[in-house]
This record gives C-alpha cells, structure tokens and sequence, in this order.
C-alpha cells in the first residue's frame, strides 16, 4: 500500500523524519517541527531539489548537512506522492506534544471536512472563517468545494500551525487566499473580524473544529459569554456561542462538537441556547473511528445551523458509519460520511442513516442522531418490566484490600463479563472494604448487568451476562463496579431469560448503542429505562432457549469447579514433592555429619 493512500503509513513516515531531524541536530520535538515547515516551504516554492547549505538558508534551515540529508530525500518523496495537501499531518503528528495535548488541538480527518463542505455548498464570492484555524484544512475543503474563489480568514493561537495553514492555502487554493492573525478566538467578535480584516457585520460562513476539553484559562469568557458558567468553561462551549456571533444574519456554520454537548445532562443549556439562537439544520454523527488514529478525540458530531431565529423546520440527523479507515488508520474500505452528509443537504431520507425529525423542546436532552434517530418499535419499556436499574459503585483506590477483612465486599468489575457467564476469578483489586455498607447497590441472584462506561462507544453492551451465583461464602456481599449496569426485573423466570437473550443479539445491542452519552461512552439508567423490550420477544416461546442458556450456565459453573479441584490438586501434588524432597535433603546432611 503506498504512503500517499494510507494515512498511517504517511504519519508515520511522517514521524520517523521528525524523529531523524531530533536526532541529528539534537533538537526539541517544537524545533524539529519549525524546521519542517521551512523545508515545506522550500518544496512548495521551489520543488523537488537537491537541498544545499545555501539553498536552505534563503528559507530559514539551520539544519546541519547531516540532518538535511536524512531528512529532505524522504519527505520529498513523501509530499510528491501526496494527492491531499499535508500540512494536516504535520500539524497533527509534528506539533510540540505540550502545545497539542495542552490547547486540545486535534486534527479533522479529510473526509470529514469534506463531508461538511459538500453540506454548507460555499458559492463564489462569500467570506468564510475558521476561528480555530490549525492546519487550515476545513477551510481548504470549503475553497476546494466552491466553484469560484471564497475570501478566507483564519485565527489561531499558535503561529506555527498558522504557517502550515499559510502555505496549505498557497499550494491548494491560490485563488481563495486565507488571511490569518495570531490571536485567540475567544476575543470580542469586533476584535476577531478585524484582526483578519473580515466584514464588520460578520463572515457567511463558519467551518470549524475546535479545540476538545481545554478550558479557557485567560478568562475570555467569563463575562462575556451567556453560555460561561462560574467555574472554568470548557472552550467547544464557549465556541458555539462565539461562532454565532461571528455569523452574519443568515450566515451557515458546521462545528465539530464532542458527543457530550450533545447528550451530556449538565450541557442541555447549551442545547437550548441553540435552539433558541439558531437554525439547527443537521446533526451529522462520526464514527468512532473518525478521530481515534489522532487518539484525542471518543466520539463526536458534526453540528449544522444556520444564523436566523426566524421560522423552525425539521432537524435532520445523520449517522455515519465509516470515515475510510478502521481505529489503527489503515484503510478498511469505502467511506460513507460524504454521502450521509449530501442526503442531509438534499433532505433526503436513508433509513436508519438520515431522517428528519420536528424541531422542539424535548430535543434539548439529547440531539445526537444514536438517540433521536434510534429504532423505537412496538414494546415494553424495560422501565415497566424493571423492578430497579441502576449503575454500580466504584470503590476509592484506598478503600481495595483483603478478602479477609470483616467488612470487605467482592467487587464485579467489566473483567469479570464473559457474555457467557460471570467469571468470578480473583483479580487485582477484587474486594474493597466499607465502613458503610452500600446495601442499595449489592447484586442479587437474576440481576443482568452490562458494560455501561468505556473509551469507546463499541464496548457499552458488549457483554451482558446474568448473575446466576456467588462466590462461596459471598452471597449478599457482592458490589457491581461503576462501569456496570445492572437491570433488576420483577420476579419472572421467563422475562428475564427472554431479556437476556434480546440483549445479546444484534437488534437489543443496537438498542442498547442508541442510549451511549459522552464524548467517551456512557450508559445512564433514565436511558436505558425507555428502551422497549419487543412485543414478538415478550410474546414468543423461549422455552427451549431458556432451557440452553440455563444448561450453559450449569456447564460454566461445573467447568469452573472442575478447574478448581484440578488447580487444588495440581497445587497439593507439588507441595508433597516439594515437602518430600526437603525431608530428604535433611536426611541426607544429618547422614554426612559426624558421629
């Protein structure tokens, strides 16, 4: 597979001449960076050369003959192969750790800012702004879409990163030159726009993706923003309510968005204040594996409005399920972001993939596509069926000890999930002690309990087993984790059987998949109540399914007990070798002693 097609092979090429550049002239991770963006420079202006000391200091390079010959031969041979530009790559891979890690700065994959382009259709002639600006490549994306040259400005904290987006722009839309300030986006928006020498009335449109989880440290939005909050607020909030300020009356903007603001109980403000202050054209959900080769980002959106608080229409979502590539960054197929994101331009229904759905109120607890787009068919709400659902407990790290002390509890961790049984093996920090018991979260026989927290949307519901027994001696003393949830259900064999079933097929996963909050991944109860527990399910004969899983079940148990007696026996046999062999030895040194 070539270097220009697979975009791991590319970063990672990528880093190996970043690393050489290190290594050579001995220099930080920000000054290898710097010199890469002069060597790119250099390609740009001048091509594929062989470099020399005067060559390279018409551009800068204060690199060594050793270190430019390691270097520019197989970054030449990388640009010159490169279809996309790829100064996103720099940015990303190359960047000063501190810098990235610190700012929340992560890279937006090609075919998403694509995909967003292809919905906001950018026409000749309008002025469009990234205030995030990074790389610069969804407003390259945008100058690309267009079908004449776009006015192109940009902000960014970081002057670096600004110079790749500079020389992006030069070599891949000359005719859509980008403006761009050093400055932050979070600035008053008359600030902003004039920094950049964007119209005063605001830009026709906003392209942006911004930074994840950083807070604004330097108190821009403290008092200037409806959406600040007494304590520190995270910039993607800010960031929305700056973006619309920024937008012209009837200005359009795509925003990538953390799943959180989406779904988060605590972010539902934000979700009202756009309702109320904007057009919410489309919600576009990424895959997770769009961002997790960049490992910044679990799970995000893309969220479409327009600037207008006039007349409301139907919000359309959408659900992608492949960027091109799997969660290593090695291809994997054909990408369908690009096609969801058209037919939620052209609002045109994909069953399961894009549909619409009337704008109101209600949509402020969760506007993710999973859930408003989710299948909902004839059932029984599981809350109905429940007796209890609720999440475990996790103990505090001081609180782990011994099995043998007094109040000590058995903690059920995800580890202990097969999806085919309990697996009640010890393992590190398998029993945590209590000075109160928390008798409101202890398991009970016939309890389901399933993944509900994890990094990645994939593993929520992944293993759904059934507490069938205790460990020996611990019955009404064991605790679930806080990464699992537990569905008590009322007194009925047949139901709870039936249920587990459902739940480990594809449809109850799917189900199950729809309720995931977060950036990460999250299961909350309120959710999980609401999911319906099909009428054919209910209604159906699983006798003689119940019957199986009730006989595999037994043959997990009896397995474990065999396994047990074998590892007792194993143990025995070798202490009475061991124990035979020292008396031996004893034997023998009482026999050399002298009489």
């Amino acid at each position: 597979m070539s270097i220009d097609t697979d975009p791991k092979s590319r970063r990672d090429q990528l880093f190996r001449i970043h690393s050489a550049l290190r290594s050579a002239d001995n220099l930080r991770p920000d000054e290898a960076f710097d010199e890469l963006i002069k060597l790119y420079r250099l390609w740009v202006e001048v091509g594929t050369v062989e470099v020399d000391r005067a060559l390279a200091r018409r551009f800068g390079v204060e690199l060594s003959p050793v270190a430019l010959q390691a270097a520019s031969g197989s970054l030449w041979r990388l640009l010159d192969g490169a279809d996309e530009g790829i100064g996103g790559e720099l940015f990303q891979e190359l960047a000063d750790v501190a810098v990235r890690s610190g700012l929340g700065q992560y890279f937006t994959p090609t075919p998403v800012a694509q995909a967003m382009a292809d919905f906001l259709d950018p026409q000749p002639g309008e002025h469009w702004l990234d205030p995030f600006l990074g790389s610069g490549l969804l407003l390259g994306a945008v100058a690309l879409a267009a079908d004449g040259p776009l006015h192109l400005y940009g902000c960014d904290l970081d002057k670096r990163v600004i110079r790749v987006a500079a020389l992006e722009a030069e070599l891949r839309h000359p005719h859509s030159p980008l403006r761009a300030a050093q400055l932050s986006a979070l600035e008053s928006p008359v600030t902003v726009l004039a920094s950049v020498d964007a119209p005063k009335g605001g830009v026709c449109g906003i392209v942006t993706n911004p930074p994840f989880g950083a807070v604004d440290m330097n108190g821009n939005g403290t008092s200037n923003f409806r959406l600040a909050q007494d304590r520190l607020t995270p910039i993607e909030v800010l960031a929305v309510e700056q973006c619309l300020r920024l937008l012209a009356p009837g200005g359009r903007m795509g925003i990538v968005l953390p799943q959180s603001v989406l779904s988060n109980k605590r972010l539902q403000y934000v979700r009202e204040y756009l309702r109320t202050h904007s057009q919410i054209d489309a919600i576009l959900s990424l895959p997770g594996e769009a961002f997790s080769m960049f490992e910044g980002v679990g799970k995000a959106s893309v969220v479409f409005v327009t600037n207008t608080t006039g007349a409301k229409r139907s919000v359309w979502f959408g659900r992608s399920t492949s960027v091109g590539w799997d969660t290593t960054g090695r291809l994997s197929g054909d990408e369908d972001v690009r096609a969801v994101a058209k037919a939620l331009r052209d609002r045109t229904t994909l069953r399961g993939s894009a549909e619409g759905r009337p704008l109101n109120a209600d949509m402020d607890r969760n506007i993710t596509a999973e859930w408003q787009i989710r299948a909902v068919g004839d059932g029984i709400p599981l809350g109905e069926l429940a007796e209890r659902i609720y999440l475990g407990k996790t103990p505090a790290r001081a609180l782990y000890g011994s099995k043998q002390e007094e109040s000590a509890l058995r903690v059920l961790k995800v580890g202990n999930l097969t999806g085919s049984g309990v697996d009640w093996t010890d393992g590190e920090r398998s029993y945590a002690r209590f000075k109160k018991l928390p008798a409101d979260r202890l398991l009970q026989l016939g309890d389901i309990v399933l993944t509900a927290a994890a990094h990645h949307p994939r593993y929520i519901g992944a293993k759904v087993d059934l507490i069938d027994s205790f460990p020996s001696g611990w019955d009404g003393r064991c605790l679930p984790s806080g990464e699992l949830l537990v569905i008590r259900l009322t007194d009925n064999e047949a139901l709870r059987m039936a249920l587990l079933l459902w739940l480990r097929c594809s449809d109850g996963r799917a189900a199950i998949q729809a309720c995931v909050t977060g950036q990460t991944a999250h299961l909350h109860p309120e959710y999980v109540s609401e999911v319906r527990l099909p009428n054919a399910v209910v209604s159906a004969d699983l006798s003689v399914a119940a019957s199986l899983l009730e006989r595999s079940l037994e043959s997990r148990r009896v397995s474990e007990e065999l396994q047990a007696e074998a590892n007792e026996h194993f143990t025995r046999l070798v202490n009475r070798d061991i124990n035979e062999a020292e008396t031996r030895e004893t034997d023998v040194l009482k026999s050399l002693q002298p009489v």
